[in-house]
């Protein structure tokens, strides 16, 4: 219950969202190269009014003055269900991450409630399910509040763990590494276990290729000096920024492939010779686009 409001049978996780109409800032920045090589950075800021769920007081902001926003009078918050009973089990909080969140719509004396219990002297419309305090809700002006809920509920639910009384609790395994798996819907163990598989697999070569897109950016930072020298002098016009991002590729593929297909090489070798190769060839290619370029250059010049 929040405020009031109780949510449906089978909720495993009520949601309220309090939102400010506000003062919002955004910035753009743009740089400049200038004759000589040196470098400006330029910062555009503008103001506007829309609604947030977390609006700054206005103090941070670049220009304050007429951009102040006044406080909230109550913050969103997310309700959990501290623990489940599925059949004859009860099992922990993990239970309330599931479920897709759908909107509850207030009635009548829910809104009169949460109106009561926020006590806000503004005038209080139920729209949409939703309620606005505020005196036109269809020009909302500096400081109206809106209040909306969601709720996400589930009928079926799976988990694997160990029993200890009537409680699931997690399994410790040989390594140390607990494993409590909780999925929605009636699922056997083995599908739960191909999907937490699946799932930390998907996970893993995501953040590998989040590291080589890191390790890019550093070797491509590491050339910006190149970009800029090449721009002011004429013999090195064939330095392009397309060229040091080739160059930036093909050392992340061989120094980042070269890591991983070492990380492989004992569990997985085979894996660790297909990385090694595509690493190869992706360098390789790179060199021969980067002689093509340099020979090009005294046509271009």
């Amino acid at each position: 219950m929040a405020l009031g409001v109780i949510a449906p049978a089978q909720t495993v996780r009520l949601e309220r969202k309090v939102e400010q109409f506000a003062w919002i800032e955004e910035k753009q920045t743009k740089t400049d190269t200038k004759l000589g090589g040196s470098q400006e950075k330029t910062t555009q800021y503008t103001y506007h009014l829309d609604w947030t769920d977390a609006p700054a007081s206005g103090a941070e902001f670049r220009i304050p003055d007429g951009h102040m926003n006044p406080p909230m009078p109550i913050a969103s918050k997310v309700i959990r269900q501290p623990e489940g009973v599925i059949g004859a089990f009860t099992v922990n909080d993990e239970i309330s991450d599931l479920g897709g969140a759908t909107p509850v719509l207030l009635n009548a004396e829910q809104a009169r409630q949460v109106s009561h219990a926020l006590s806000l002297e503004k005038p209080v419309k139920l729209v949409a399910g939703q309620l606005v305090f505020g005196a036109d809700v269809a020009a909302p002006q500096l400081g109206d509040i809106r209040v909306s809920y969601q709720a996400s509920t589930i009928d079926e639910a799976s988990v694997v763990g160990v029993q200890r009384g009537d409680t699931l609790v997690p399994y410790t395994a040989q390594n140390g590494r607990k494993i409590y798996l909780v999925g929605e819907g009636l699922r056997t163990a083995e599908e739960m276990f191909q999907t937490a598989v699946a799932s930390n697999t998907f996970k893993t070569w995501m953040l590998r290729i989040g590291l080589m897109v890191l390790l890019f950016l550093g070797f491509k930072a590491l050339f910006g000096v190149v970009d800029v020298i090449a721009s002011i002098l004429p013999f090195l016009g064939w330095i392009t920024a397309s060229v040091t991002s080739l160059i930036s590729f093909a050392l992340t593929l061989v120094v980042g492939g070269t890591t991983m297909a070492i990380a492989w090489v004992y569990f997985r070798p085979v894996l660790a010779l297909v990385i090694i190769a595509v690493a190869s060839a992706g360098a390789a290619a790179s060199a021969y686009w980067l002689r093509k370029s340099a020979a090009a250059a005294p046509e271009t010049t």
